[in-house]
């Protein structure tokens, strides 16, 4: 297995445990009645999936960002 191939295993195996967590508190806060906490969980793990599935770009943007804060 190669570093690459290593990275995409990890990267589908953190989305596998971030989908189970997902569902898990958005059961738990709909057993309570709380659709707002259901909401903000389900954006959550949409950012953080996001995130998983194109880090490159995510972290390129940021060090865009930083470059014209810092003048670089």
């Amino acid at each position: 297995m190669t570093l690459a191939g290593l990275l995409t295993f990890i990267i589908e195996q953190a989305k596998n445990a971030l989908i189970i967590i997902g569902i898990g508190l958005a059961l738990k806060d709909g057993a309570k009645g709380k659709m707002s906490k259901i909401a903000f969980t389900l954006i959550g793990v949409g950012a953080v999936w996001y995130l998983l599935g194109n880090y490159q770009v995510v972290f390129d943007g940021i060090g865009g960002i930083i470059g014209k804060i810092f003048g670089a």
